[in-house]
């Protein structure tokens, strides 16, 4: 049976009452007369983002480097252009890659900065 489609959640199953208690088993179950099946949904939970990090700063701000969302305590190397750091605190005007990564490198995000 082919699962349906929402976005922003992941399809969990098909159940027999709308409160979604009871699992519909398409191969124990029988249609004996028209059937209502209820769709129960999870919400997908947000991926890790930057917070407060904005798309373009000015020479001379210092924001800290701070991340949040689902596995962001996971982030715990923050590198400017390379060099790791604590905070974005920009001499010049110029484009800046702003990453967070996981100790085991399996998990980074990334965001282009330009300062002005």
């Amino acid at each position: 049976t082919p699962s349906p489609t929402k976005s922003g959640f992941t399809f969990v199953g098909w159940y027999k009452e709308s409160g979604c208690t009871n699992v519909w088993n398409f191969s124990v179950d029988v249609v004996n007369s028209n059937v209502t099946l209820f769709a129960k949904w999870s919400t997908i939970p947000p991926l890790p983002v930057f917070k407060g990090l904005p798309e373009e700063c000015t020479v001379g701000s210092t924001i800290p480097l701070e991340v949040k969302g689902v596995g962001s305590e996971n982030l715990t190397i923050f590198r400017v252009n390379g060099q790791e750091s604590s905070s974005f605190n920009p001499a010049t005007k110029g484009t800046y890659t702003i990453e967070a990564t996981s100790a085991d490198g399996k998990l980074k995000i990334r965001r282009i900065i330009e300062v002005k």
